[in-house]
């Protein structure tokens, strides 16, 4: 697996001794939720926000494409399961050209459960496969060797919940 490229950064100033320079820089990786479902959707973003990332939503494959080809996050996750352009298509489309190739994605799917999907979506590019529902501490176990290299403060050693 391979730690995160780059993320947003967030300049945090302190009135006085400083003179309103900055005296940190926080990282916040840039993550893109592709979820249909609203509600998981949105049970996702809350979670990864309060892991400290940055969000990016799109609710089927060809949003999802677009908006990694313009705004390059970090990390993917990625429902197979999708309108328009289903994980494995957008996925593909993903991986096969050189300004998004090296996104990291990672399936988030009901499908995972079945062998030949997990196959396939590691045979198109997602470095892993976590199989709905969502069990956030595995998801936290998968997802903190992409942030091990980050200054952020989320999915840190204290999250296991093992």
């Amino acid at each position: 697996m391979r730690g995160l490229r780059h993320g947003s950064a967030i300049a945090v100033t302190v009135q006085g001794g400083t003179q309103g320079r900055p005296i940190m820089i926080a990282h916040r990786p840039v993550v893109l939720v592709v979820e249909d479902n609203k509600d998981i959707r949105d049970l996702l973003a809350l979670f990864l926000l309060e892991n400290g990332c940055h969000i990016l939503e799109a609710e089927d494959g060809k949003q999802a494409v677009q908006l990694a080809r313009k705004s390059h996050p970090d990390l993917v996750l990625m429902d197979l399961s999708l309108p328009r352009l289903n994980g494995i298509q957008a996925t593909t489309i993903l991986k096969n050209h050189t300004d998004t190739e090296n996104i990291s994605v990672v399936a988030l799917s009901s499908l995972c459960t079945d062998v030949r999907w997990r196959e396939k979506a590691i045979q198109v590019g997602c470095d892993n496969c976590i199989s709905k529902p969502i069990d956030f501490a595995e998801l936290i176990r998968i997802l903190r060797p992409y942030f091990k290299d980050d200054t952020n403060p989320g999915f840190s050693e204290h999250h296991e919940t093992d």
